[in-house]
């Protein structure tokens, strides 16, 4: 099955699960401002679910199921990036380890892969 459609089908049958169980008492105040309802949306919705599950896909078909799922761990070291450059929160020391720890693994991961392709 395509990407898009793997995509399509999760994310349908989510919001289905989603509507059935969730309260929705409240909801409508996030469609008070343009700016949080668009956000939620685009940012949430669209980049930050769907556009994650196509390009999860895409390296699932590029790299193999194990390869990509090592990208998983990647989004934690983002947040701290963000974080310190454009919040200025402060990087401590086992901060600076576990992003060595998270890139070792990530490597150990995706070396052992090819070790087991050429071998």
């Amino acid at each position: 099955i395509p990407g898009a459609a793997l995509t399509t089908y999760q994310l349908g049958f989510a919001l289905l699960i989603l509507l059935l169980l969730t309260d929705l008492q409240g909801i409508d105040r996030i469609f008070e401002s343009q700016h949080v309802a668009l956000g939620a949306i685009i940012g949430l919705g669209v980049l930050g679910t769907g556009l994650a599950y196509l390009i999860y896909y895409y390296l699932i078909e590029q790299l193999g199921a194990v390869a990509a799922s090592s990208v998983t761990y990647i989004p934690p070291v983002v947040a701290l990036a963000i974080g310190v450059l454009l919040v200025g929160e402060t990087m401590l020391m086992t901060d600076y380890l576990a992003v060595c720890l998270i890139f070792l693994g990530v490597i150990l991961v995706n070396s052992k892969e090819k070790l087991h392709k050429n071998g």
